[in-house]
């Protein structure tokens, strides 16, 4: 990665002695001797505003190399969504800031500048989140965000075989990003004792999910019957890294897995059954190591 330190300065201010053509990479400028910093380079930028007031056009250059006391400066032209222009002796120029120095607004994730500099912040407006650019990628503010979230406040039907108990639909997850559906309730039960039951959360990516959707990876869960028919909490969380940008479809299903009984999934008003789904951050890569 090149040009991740931006190093902005105070105000700095002047007008070039020397006119510059567009191709031109080395600016002239008097005040360039008090006003600019050194040891920049390609990993170490000034941003610098060359302007025209009466015309109202400018352009953004960085500037990456400059000794001290010269009155020269090499810099990257058109920078920043501007182009090169051609501009005449006597020209402004400022370090001042630009967009980039405070949220940068971008319609989407692909709008993200391809340059960024560490410390970057961006608001996308799509997903209505800000980010921050970190050395290697982009990372969201540390708050864990909840996007979606459906509840069920009675007991599922009794079954033998596979049934939906609750779905969440229009789910919209972003690739890059790391989601969290957590299922939480009082447990599965069945009216025999020590019978197992099968607890799975499905997902679909092209309409509602149903009882033959693919099972959501970690979404599965089995729970014996107690044999004195005891109250137990149970709690799913799979993790989800959509492998494209995505709208969802998430269904809790129930079924026996073993045994003779009527299952069902036990919900009312004090023990509420709840999917809620977070947005838990940049995804990062498996690295765990198997033993």
């Amino acid at each position: 990665m090149t040009y991740e330190n931006r190093l902005p300065i105070n105000y700095a201010f002047g007008q070039l002695t020397g006119a510059a053509a567009i191709s031109d990479t080395t600016l002239t400028s008097t005040d360039f001797a008090t006003g600019l910093s050194t040891g920049l380079s390609t990993t170490n930028y000034v941003p610098m505003t060359l302007q025209d007031p009466s015309t109202k056009l400018y352009e953004i250059v960085w500037v990456n190399a400059h000794t001290a006391s010269a009155s020269t400066c090499t810099v990257v032209r058109g920078k920043e969504g501007t182009s090169a222009r051609a501009w005449g002796t006597g020209t402004l120029w400022t370090v001042a800031p630009t967009l980039r120095d405070g949220v940068l607004p971008v319609a989407n994730r692909a709008a993200l500048p391809a340059d960024p500099h560490v410390g970057l912040r961006a608001f996308i407006q799509d997903e209505q989140v800000v980010v921050e650019r970190t050395l290697t990628s982009w990372a969201a503010s540390p708050n864990t965000t909840i996007i979606a979230r459906g509840t069920r406040t009675t007991v599922s039907t009794l079954t033998t075989t596979i049934v939906g108990v609750l779905r969440l639909d229009s789910i919209v997850v972003y690739s890059g990003r790391s989601y969290r559906f957590t299922v939480n309730c009082m447990g599965p039960k069945s009216t025999v004792a020590l019978d197992t039951v099968l607890t799975e959360l499905r997902y679909s990516t092209s309409g509602a999910a149903t009882t033959s959707s693919t099972v959501m990876p970690g979404g599965q869960g089995y729970f014996k019957e107690p044999a004195n028919d005891s109250a137990t909490t149970f709690v799913m969380a799979p993790t989800y890294d959509p492998p494209a940008n995505q709208t969802l479809s998430v269904l809790l299903t129930v079924s026996r897995a073993l045994g003779t009984g009527n299952i069902s999934m036990y919900a009312d008003a004090s023990h509420m059954l709840q999917i809620s789904v977070d947005d838990i951050g940049v995804a990062v890569a498996n690295t765990g190591v198997v033993i």
